[in-house]
């Protein structure tokens, strides 16, 4: 059987890397990215030899040479595509787990990625803390949404007026009815202040 072609070899690592959990990023594959360098060079060489260097107009040229050219221009294309999708895709799962794992990536992980790749990820995690101590936030909070983000509540009694994180300064007098976030009324509701009566996701 033939040897898969380095564009294909590219593509099949990242689909083996896609059902492994516990190694979402394979050791990264010098050896058919430099192949795939390679062949793409050896066609725009090619190109060129049809072309008499370049300096041939595609018009005057033979139909046979002019669909040469076509397919391996579609073909050096083809390469170029294979490989910025490999390259984004390890990107995109390097991004995700430094969300999900935090700064210390795993051991697996570190140790397949490409000097490039490592050095994207000591900027892109200066980039993470920079941004959370900017904002006061951390991306890592909204992947795991909360149960119940906002509550209907009813008052038991006569609270005045509610000073809220979120919702600012509410007037909850007896009897009546609010929709909150669940943060701003959990206190409440553990004191009996107000009773919970609905849950929804926004107001």
């Amino acid at each position: 059987m033939a040897e898969a072609s380095p564009a294909r070899r590219l593509l099949e690592q990242i689909e083996r890397s896609s059902r492994n959990a516990e190694e979402p990023v394979g050791e990264f594959s010098d050896e058919a990215m430099s192949q795939l360098k390679a062949e793409c060079a050896k066609l725009y060489s090619e190109v060129l030899r049809l072309m008499d260097g370049g300096d041939a107009r595609v018009a005057d040229l033979p139909d046979a040479t002019k669909a040469s050219l076509v397919v391996h221009h579609q073909r050096v294309l083809r390469n170029k595509e294979c490989a910025l999708f490999y390259l984004r895709e390890r990107l995109e799962v390097l991004t995700r787990l430094r969300c999900e794992a935090g700064s210390n990536l795993p051991r697996n992980v570190r140790r397949h990625c490409s000097p490039q790749e490592s050095q994207f990820n000591a900027a892109y995690d200066q980039l993470y803390q920079d941004f959370c101590r900017a904002s006061r936030l951390d991306p890592r909070d909204s992947l795991k949404p909360p149960r119940d983000l906002y509550v209907e509540v009813r008052c038991n009694v006569d609270c005045g007026d509610v000073q809220t994180k979120h919702s600012g300064t509410v007037r909850m007098d007896k009897g009546t009815s609010h929709f909150l976030r669940r943060a701003d009324v959990e206190q409440l509701i553990a004191q009996g202040l107000v009773t919970h009566v609905t849950t929804g996701v926004a107001p």
